[in-house]
């Protein structure tokens, strides 16, 4: 953060203060929601192994990827690629520009903490 402040003439508080004050959110946590929309994007469109969509997409390991992705959408990007599809990959990606994502509580023990369409086993 420290480059980008620098070339823009301006501290690393500034820049973040300035960031959270247009966007409405922390500079890390617009990072996390452009990870994890191209997260969504590449668990559409590859059978790769998730660790490589977690690197892909800038997470440094498989655990950190799945504790962000499960915090923001309330599922595991396993759970999410047996049950993807289109129109369901298109919802988690607006809730997460809606920014309900973070909000949300999801069950412990259920299936209704599935993405809508999936089912455990397979």
């Amino acid at each position: 953060m420290a480059p980008l402040a620098r070339t823009l003439g301006v501290s690393p508080f500034r820049l973040c203060h300035a960031f959270g004050e247009a966007s409405g959110r922390t500079i890390s946590r617009h990072l996390d929601h452009l990870r994890l929309h191209a997260a969504l994007d590449l668990l559409a469109s590859q059978e790769g192994r998730l660790v490589d969509v977690a690197l892909a997409v800038g997470y440094s390991s498989h655990s950190h990827f799945t504790a962000r992705f499960r915090r923001a959408l309330g599922v595991t990007p396993s759970e999410v690629r047996r049950g993807l599809t289109t129109a369901r990959r298109r919802e988690l990606q607006g809730m997460l520009t809606a920014g309900r994502a973070d909000r949300r509580r999801v069950g412990t023990s259920s299936d209704s903490a599935l993405p809508a369409g999936s089912a455990r086993g397979g």
